[in-house]
């Protein structure tokens, strides 16, 4: 990118804190940008910008052009309050190292820098600052950056609720780590610098294996395509990313399933259609209703509940199957079938299957088949000489439903016989629903 297109970081530079890292004895030296006083009363999200090749070197200044030069901007600064970290590459390093046989060979393989561990570690010295929300730190970068940064989120993907990567490129087979993940991708049509198949490629594979990925390449613009990446559409979609509607980060489930890998994701994904159904004879209705209400999707996309009629693509199934050897197997195609040996394991089942069903968005998840031989129970202790209101005592029940758990220690031995008799009810009859014991 050359230099004349890199808005002067010069003018807005001062508004940015100084500090450093250090790792293996150099010194990383990084921007940041807080939010405006009045605006610090709420957590607002991290931005982590990794700059292009050009602005490279010591000045802990050069890096604060581009997307951190426009968030600096007051009226920016007002309608996007966020904190933005931007760490500064010296000259002869690079986010990532990577070499092609070709210039338009974009399937090589790439390894971390020292820079990149650098990056890590001063996001993790500026979430210890108070005021950061931890589930919306974005991540992007251009050029040389975008490099970096899709490198980087394929590393660590659960630190970030979103990726933005422009003119930049990256290994293709790293694109699994992704899955779940929000990104866009931008290039510029004309780029000769870094040419768009890189991206495209990135694009492809992710829309192989069905990642959440957006790609956009501009016709007539070359390098300076940043311009329309961040323009304020973008900017918007970026903002709006949150690991608390992702299900990711700390927020994440407890996998009951077990992990995804390549040759899950190519037998391609299930995708609980608007307007689809939940077949359940009366036998497993109560579960397949506790399944419904916990299932983390979006009302429209959430199955009627029904026993009649046939189930058709993305449709759910919940039966019983009592001679089976497994405790239950979840059976993923065009429908999600959910078997179980009887109506405990089934419960189990359902549990899984709201957690399957959470890997990508919206309510999808991979095909295939996944079986639990036996249940192991457990128990949650709560901690003692702590006030539990109802709601809380419910959401815990919910949770050691949702991990497998299948015995609840309450606080004190006299916890239930202390609660008033209707509420006492409300307590046992969410427990019975849940099958965990008190």
């Amino acid at each position: 990118m050359a230099a004349a297109q890199v808005p002067s970081s010069a003018s807005r530079a001062e508004l940015f804190q100084v500090s450093h890292v250090e790792l293996s004895g150099c010194r990383y030296a990084y921007r940041l940008l807080e939010p405006l006083p009045h605006l610090r009363s709420s957590p607002h999200p991290l931005v982590v910008f990794l700059h292009d090749a050009d602005q490279r070197g010591d000045d802990n200044e050069a890096q604060c052009g581009l997307l951190p030069h426009w968030l600096a901007e007051r009226a920016q600064r007002e309608a996007l309050p966020c904190f933005v970290l931007a760490l500064q590459c010296p000259q002869g390093e690079k986010w990532v190292e990577a070499v092609w046989s070709d210039p338009r060979d974009a399937t090589a393989g790439v390894r971390a820098t020292r820079a990149t561990a650098a990056v890590l570690q001063a996001i993790d010295a500026v979430l210890a600052r108070p005021g950061i929300d931890s589930a919306r730190v974005y991540l992007t970068g251009v050029g040389m950056g975008g490099f970096g940064a899709f490198d980087l989120a394929a590393r660590e993907p659960d630190r970030f609720a979103a990726l933005l990567m422009v003119s930049g490129g990256g290994d293709p087979a790293t694109m699994p780590r992704l899955v779940g993940l929000p990104c866009q991708i931008w290039h510029g049509a004309d780029d000769t610098v870094v040419m768009p198949q890189r991206s495209r490629e990135l694009a492809e594979a992710g829309r192989a294996i069905g990642a959440p990925v957006k790609y956009y390449e501009i016709e007539g613009a070359g390098s300076d395509v940043w311009r329309q990446a961040y323009d304020s559409a973008a900017l918007a979609w970026l903002f709006a990313q949150d690991h608390r509607q992702q299900g990711r980060g700390a927020f994440a489930r407890t996998a009951c399933v077990p992990r995804l890998d390549q040759e899950q994701l190519t037998r391609g994904w299930f995708h609980l259609q608007r307007g689809g159904r939940c077949f359940a004879p009366a036998s497993t209705q109560a579960v397949a209703a506790l399944f419904l209400n916990t299932l983390r999707v979006t009302p429209v996309l959430r199955p009627g509940l029904t026993a009649m009629g046939a189930p058709a693509a993305g449709d759910v199934v919940l039966r019983l199957d009592s001679a089976m050897r497994e405790a239950f197997v979840l059976t993923v195609d065009e429908q999600f079938e959910i078997v179980a040996r009887d109506a405990g394991c089934l419960r189990a089942a359902a549990a899984a299957a709201s957690q399957l069903l959470c890997t990508g968005p919206g309510g999808a998840c991979p095909r295939g088949r996944f079986a639990r031989s036996a249940l192991t129970g457990g128990g949650i202790v709560l901690p003692p000489g702590t006030d539990w209101p109802t709601s809380a005592v419910q959401r815990v029940l919910r949770a050691v439903w949702w991990v497998g758990g299948d015995e609840l220690v309450l606080p004190t031995a006299g916890y239930l016989v202390d609660l008033a008799e209707a509420t006492r009810a409300t307590v046992l009859a969410e427990a019975e629903r849940y099958g965990v014991t008190l």
